[in-house]
């Protein structure tokens, strides 16, 4: 067997050879004509004009890198408004389940504001809001248009008098206190009707107040925490 396979290659070695012989002749030739082609090319100038379109395919890749950074920054601005979008519907919705809830509470309120208002001015306030993109817009008002001074510091008593009745009828925490000032500028029946209503709605009104100013029916002495004058200043000073 194995002189057999001596004899096969020795027999087939001569034709391998003479391959071998025609293959580096022909890959002498393949490398002239390539050296030839390519004196040929830089002679005719399109050695430059390949660079140069390198050059240019090179800056075409550079551009389509930045477009393709700016797409993906875009795609992901757009995936995050449409995330805000989705956020901000559900806000509105939450906003508009509340206005019913507002519109309940509002009612409630405005039974106690109107009625007080009415006892201490024979003139209904009403609080009323109004709604725009950015807030709630709250006012009060009443029939008869402006108020002077003196009756915007009732409407103010009448409010918070309104107020702890409201808190009270829904079981809200709230401090029974309502502290005033100038109150000067108000009748000295409705400073009685205002003492009166503070009792009938076990709250303490606290208001700075000129003795003179204080109507025949109120005992200051009753009601005085502390008294101030020329000579008994604040501080002593």
């Amino acid at each position: 067997m194995l002189k057999e396979k001596i004899n096969y290659v020795t027999n087939e070695l001569p034709g391998i050879e003479a391959r071998l012989v025609t293959l580096r002749s022909d890959l002498s030739r393949l490398n002239s004509f390539e050296r030839e082609l390519a004196e040929r090319l830089k002679r005719a100038g399109a050695i430059e004009e390949l660079e140069e379109v390198v050059n240019r395919l090179n800056s075409k890749y550079e551009q389509k890198g930045k477009y393709d950074e700016q797409l993906r920054q875009w795609s992901m601005s757009t995936n995050n408004l449409k995330n805000i979008e989705s956020e901000l519907e559900k806000i509105n919705d939450s906003i508009n389940s509340l206005d019913n809830v507002l519109d309940e509470k509002m009612k409630v309120f405005n039974q106690y504001f109107s009625k007080m208002s009415e006892y201490l001015y024979g003139e209904q306030f009403i609080l009323s809001y109004a709604k725009d993109d950015r807030a709630y817009q709250l006012k009060i008002s009443n029939i008869a248009g402006n108020l002077g001074t003196g009756k915007k510091k009732g409407q103010i008593a009448a409010f918070d008098f309104a107020y702890i009745q409201f808190c009270e009828e829904l079981s809200i925490p709230c401090l029974h206190f309502i502290l005033h000032d100038q109150l000067e500028n108000i009748h000295g029946n409705q400073i009685q009707t205002l003492s009166d209503v503070a009792n009938e709605t076990n709250s303490q009104f606290i208001v700075p107040i000129l003795k003179d100013k204080l109507p025949k029916g109120i005992d200051s002495n009753l009601f005085k925490v502390l008294s101030l004058s020329q000579n008994d200043k604040l501080f002593r000073i």
